[in-house]
Formats: structure tokens, C-alpha cells, sequence
């Protein structure tokens, strides 16, 4: 069945209501983050029309670069870096965008000398023996090789990954790359209670060859992500793209979507024959999707951190010194690492309650001022703070051994929507983008009246 036939069999209300002006593309993205960025710019111009809604006044979602006013350094205080695959190198080289390895994982004069302290205590520790902690991350990489097929989710997910991701490690005799993986999977709050399956989707083999490798690379331009999004933005299109566009109301169908906008120029009303969901699938975030009583029952068992990023300048810190917090059981303050910018440290914040952007410079604070005999006494300077929530979504490991996951893939062209995003694949969007491509070109391939086939993918 056409478009349009499907639009005259709706009631007229719903199609005119308002008399909003109205464009009809193929397919209509929702949520202009790292993904939805990504897809947008694959779908090629001779195959399919698009529109891409994103609620912010800006793509990228938590990429986001703080400009240092005093010097002009870029400072990333979202996604701070990308790995080295031919995806990442592809998507920047089509943006005009040359890479630079990632200085903090660079040698040079601003490698940082770490101090670990128990922010908890305001004990300061002796640092913990690189080897075994090198060759137990060694083994650990080798162990999520093992479960490549599991984490794709094209397995059934076994029992030792249903465990708590503590026990997995202490299980498996590598409990001393635990503090390791900790740091690398910041925002998996608390770690050390997570299914081991939830962390090594995110810290898994494809992860630490870049970290064995210290190939990790950053945006070579003085804008940073901001302005590689910014770049993005202006090669989808100011006819495809709406910023600071909010769903008020969608009517979804197997033969076509008509989705209604309130942009900041008014309403606006979306005909589209395909529909893919990049953004967060949380019940507050669709709920004016017009799910259906299956999809609504899969998602409300969604669960997830809360994940706060700062950069903040502190007496007592210099740029030449990192902090780090051993204390994995107890979320809070993860590091201090010192930035290019001179006096300036960027700031790494996980917790598993939803905390007000006060809440956080509070705790912060008082977890600063137990290591007064470390950093002395002396006042936060709070330059940016950033919250980035729903932060690794997940489901609890009991509806993963009933067979959550299958449920939720099996949602895959279901009434002509597709799902794609951090929550489905990864919070490292250099990982997430070559599986956004792959979602995007079975989308493609899908007859719009047969959308079901993509069950057999």
C-alpha cells in the first residue's frame, strides 16, 4: 500500500489537525545523538529520503567540547575520544575532519602522574602492581573475545554472564584488571553489581585492542566534537533536520507514521514510511510514540546509571597530577585528570540515583575536602557541568535469562520501525557506528509492506 493511500484512510483530524505544515520523507530518524547522526549521513541520497528530530539545539548528543576562554583549548567534556577502526576514519574524513591521537592516552610532557586515594576515607594508597593488573586485563580481553557472538546478541546470553560483574571477574582469577575496566567504564554505576554481560558490552575485546594498542584519537580542528557534529549537521540539511523538536503525537502503522512536531517555528507534521529510533527507548522518552502494549512491556524493564561530566579548576591540583578513586563498591567521583588547558582538570562523576546537577558539586566537594592533606584546603571552580542520563541502559539479569533480548530484537521492523542506539549496542559510539550502518542498510533492504523479515536478521 502507497503513502499516500495509507494517509487518506486516517481521519482527517488527525491528519490536518492544526493545519501544521506537513513534509513526507522514507524514513523519519528520531534522536540526532552520535547514532542517530551516523545514520542519518549513511542513508544514501539516491535510495531513501530522510528527517532526522533531535529535542536538543544540537546533533551529537553527549558530545560536547568546552572552549578554555583563557587559552582557546578544546576540551572534551562528553565523548573524549574515538577509536582507530575504518568506520570512525571513514565517517570523519567524509566531515572534512583529520584526527590526532588522544592525548591522554599519548606519551609526552603532559602525562600525568596518578595518585590513587579512597574518596570514601580520604585515604591516600600505594598504586597497585601494573603487571598483574596488565595481565589480568590481558586475560580479560581474551575471556570477551570468547563471547563476541553473546554480546552481538545474535547468542543466547550463558549464566556466568548473568552473574554480578565482581564475581565474574573474581570467578575467573582476574580480579586485578578489575580497577582497570572500572575506570574504562565510567558511568556503570555500581560496576562491581552489574551483570558481567552489561560491562563487557561496553569494555570487550573490539575496546581494548584500542587500549592495548593507545591508538585512541580525538578531532584535529579547535572546535572539538562540537564542531565536527556542527559539521554533520550542515551536510544532513536544514530541510532534513529539526532541532529542538519535541513529539507531541504519532500515529504508527506497518504502511507509514505520520509523527507531530512542536519546533521552535511551530508545528510541524512528519509523513514518513519507515520510522528509526535512535534516541534512548525509555517509556518517558516514547511515550508520545504511540506504543503499543508489547513494546511498552519491553521497555519498562529498562534500568541505568547516571553519569556526570565537569571541568573545574582547584588550588591544589596541578597539571602535571591525576586523582583516582579506588573505592569501585561506592559511586561517586571516579578521577581528576588534568586537562591541556593549564589549571584546569577534567572531572568524571557515575551514580545509580538520578542527582541534580547541585547534588553533584556537593558530593564532589565533600569528597574533595577529605583529601585536604592531599590537595590542601581550597575552592572548586566549577567551569562546565553536564549530565548525561539514561547512562548504560540495561535490563535486570533475570529478564535476560527469560529472554528479554530476543523479545527486543524481535521488535525489529515491527510496524515498520527500527531501533538502533547506545542502549541496543554500545555507549562508545566509534564501536556503536558500524552496527548503525548494518541497522540501517537491513532497514533499507525491507520492503515497507514485509518489515517482519528483519526477525530472521
Amino acid at each position: 500500500m502507497r503513502l499516500l493511500t495509507f494517509l487518506t484512510i486516517l481521519p482527517l483530524g488527525l491528519i490536518f489537525a492544526g493545519q501544521a505544515p506537513s513534509i513526507t520523507r522514507d524514513v523519519l530518524i528520531i534522536g540526532g545523538g552520535a547514532a542517530g547522526t551516523y545514520a542519518a549521513l549513511h542513508i544514501p541520497p539516491d535510495k531513501a529520503s530522510f528527517a532526522l528530530v533531535e529535542s536538543s539545539s544540537h546533533l551529537g548528543g553527549h558530545a560536547e567540547t568546552y572552549i578554555d576562554p583563557a587559552t582557546g583549548t578544546p576540551i572534551e567534556v562528553g565523548v573524549v575520544f574515538l577509536h582507530n577502526n575504518p568506520t570512525v576514519i571513514s565517517f570523519t574524513s567524509r566531515l572534512g575532519v583529520s584526527l590526532k591521537p588522544a592525548w591522554a592516552f599519548s606519551k609526552g610532557p603532559q602525562q600525568a602522574t596518578t595518585i590513587y586515594a579512597n574518596f570514601t576515607s580520604g585515604e591516600i594508597l600505594p598504586p597497585p602492581s601494573e603487571f598483574f593488573a596488565r595481565l589480568a586485563l590481558l586475560w580479560y580481553s581474551r575471556l570477551a573475545a570468547k563471547y563476541t557472538s553473546v554480546l552481538s546478541g545474535t547468542a543466547a546470553v550463558p549464566p556466568e554472564l548473568l552473574q554480578p560483574f565482581g564475581k565474574f571477574m573474581d570467578n575467573n582469577w582476574i580480579s586485578a584488571a578489575t580497577p582497570i575496566v572500572y575506570l574504562l567504564g565510567q558511568g556503570l554505576t555500581p560496576i562491581l553489581d552489574i551483570p558481567a554481560f552489561d560491562v563487557l558490552k561496553l569494555i570487550g575485546a573490539p575496546f581494548l585492542k584500542t587500549v592495548f594498542s593507545r591508538s585512541f584519537l580525538s578531532p584535529n580542528i579547535t572546535g572539538g566534537m562540537t564542531e565536527m557534529y556542527g559539521r554533520a549537521a550542515e551536510q544532513i540539511g536544514a530541510d532534513n533536520l529539526v532541532l529542538n523538536g519535541h513529539i507531541t503525537s504519532a500515529h504508527r502503522s506497518p504502511e507509514g507514521h505520520i509523527v507531530h512536531v512542536e519546533t521552535p517555528s511551530g508545528p510541524l507534521t512528519i509523513k514518513a514510511r519507515k520510522l528509526l529510533i535512535t534516541a534512548p527507548p525509555t517509556l518517558e522518552v516514547l511515550k508520545n510514540l504511540d506504543l503499543d502494549d508489547t513494546e511498552r512491556t519491553i521497555f519498562s524493564k529498562w534500568t541505568y546509571s547516571h553519569y556526570y561530566t565537569a571541568v573545574i579548576s582547584h588550588p591544589g591540583l596541578n597539571s602535571t597530577t591525576a586523582l583516582r578513586n579506588v573505592d569501585m563498591a561506592r559511586p561517586g567521583l571516579y578521577t581528576l585528570f588534568p586537562t591541556l588547558a593549564p589549571g584546569l582538570h577534567d572531572l568524571k562523576f557515575g551514580s545509580d540515583q538520578d542527582l541534580t546537577l547541585e547534588e553533584v558539586k556537593a558530593r564532589v566537594e565533600e569528597d574533595m575536602r577529605r583529601l585536604n592533606g592531599t590537595l590542601g584546603s581550597g575552592k572548586v571552580e566549577w567551569k562546565i557541568i553536564r549530565k548525561h542520563s539514561p547512562f548504560g541502559m540495561r535490563v535486570p539479569a533475570e529478564e535476560v535469562k527469560a529472554g528479554w533480548w530476543k523479545r527486543a530484537r524481535n521488535l525489529q521492523g515491527r510496524r515498520a520501525t527500527w531501533w538502533t542506539g547506545a542502549a541496543w549496542e554500545s555507549n562508545d559510539c566509534g564501536l556503536m557506528w558500524e552496527k548503525v550502518g548494518l541497522m540501517v542498510d537491513a532497514m533499507l533492504s525491507v520492503p515497507q509492506d514485509d518489515g517482519r523479515k528483519m526477525d530472521e536478521l
